[in-house]
């Protein structure tokens, strides 16, 4: 993939993800003023269905772009860091399917009380957040080695806001800060500089 793809590649993936709650609201929305009411949600099935595969293609766009201007700069870490990142968050999603389902089943529903609502969902919520923090951990890496390669800072400060998101994303603003960090992302996308590749041929030329 040349450079100028890798660039829009990991900009439209970043921006998706920025631009999602807006485009999740704009879906919803009509639904509530629809005449068909709740009817109106299944017959714009495949809408709400593209609205739960997009972050799946954002972040597919993502990895592909860091893969990719992990070649172009020639720092392998960023590949890696990233690769890492995105494995811990499938097996995050999974865990936290099978601890979701375990709670289910094992929660004492005919009997409801505080305790028993505590112990359903605190599993599943926890289960979550440390994958979370754990793929943070990486995408951090990434995105910094991308900055130091780059000399794009915004890449940095990015990836301090999606460590710092994952931490705090037990309460609401640890979301609200994950989600700017994308549109961080996307906009120093714009901003990378092609690697230079003129220094070996320059450096042939002086010693003929």
């Amino acid at each position: 993939m040349d450079f100028s793809t890798a660039k829009k590649a990991l900009f439209i993936g970043a921006l998706l993800l920025f631009l999602l709650p807006f485009i999740a609201l704009a879906i919803s929305i009509p639904a509530f003023f629809s005449p068909l009411g709740i009817l109106s949600i299944f017959l714009q099935g495949h809408l709400y269905f593209a609205t739960l595969a997009l972050p799946f293609v954002s972040f597919i766009l993502i990895l592909i772009g860091l893969i990719s201007l992990s070649g172009h700069y020639k720092r392998p870490s960023i590949m890696k860091n990233a690769l890492f990142a995105a494995v811990i968050g499938l097996l995050g999603g999974v865990a936290t399917i099978i601890a979701t389902a375990a709670s289910i089943l094992s929660a004492p529903w005919r009997e409801p009380s505080p305790l028993s609502l505590i112990l359903a969902v605190v599993p599943p919520l926890a289960t979550m957040w440390l994958f979370m923090i754990a793929s943070a951990f990486f995408w951090r890496r990434a995105y910094t080695e991308l900055a130091e390669a780059s000399g794009v800072e915004r890449f940095r400060t990015a990836a301090n806001l999606i460590w710092i998101g994952a931490f705090l994303a037990v309460v609401v603003v640890g979301t609200f800060i994950a989600w700017v960090a994308y549109l961080l992302i996307a906009l120093a996308a714009q901003q990378l500089p092609e690697p230079q590749k003129a220094a070996a041929p320059q450096q042939l030329s002086l010693i003929h």
